[in-house]
């Protein structure tokens, strides 16, 4: 496993965390890496009870979907 695979495992694993900063951060890291394989872990977290934890959520699957957009326009 690559290095970038390892950081979205821990990332994703980490949305599941009880520290809410830690799964804010998670979110947010997931957005920046961009993997479509995060898409389904981060929609579960909009169900998050912290807001901080949505806002980043739905900013990281803006950034993925752009970035998927973005893919499919250049083809």
């Amino acid at each position: 496993m690559s290095e970038v695979e390892d950081k979205i495992s821990k990332s994703i694993q980490d949305l599941k965390d009880e520290d809410k900063d830690l799964r804010r951060k998670a979110a947010l890291e997931l957005g920046i890496i961009g993997s479509e394989q995060a898409i389904d872990p981060l929609v579960e977290v909009l169900k998050d009870k912290e807001w901080s934890v949505r806002r980043n959520a739905a900013w990281a699957l803006g950034r993925i979907g752009n970035r998927r957009a973005s893919k499919k326009n250049k083809h």
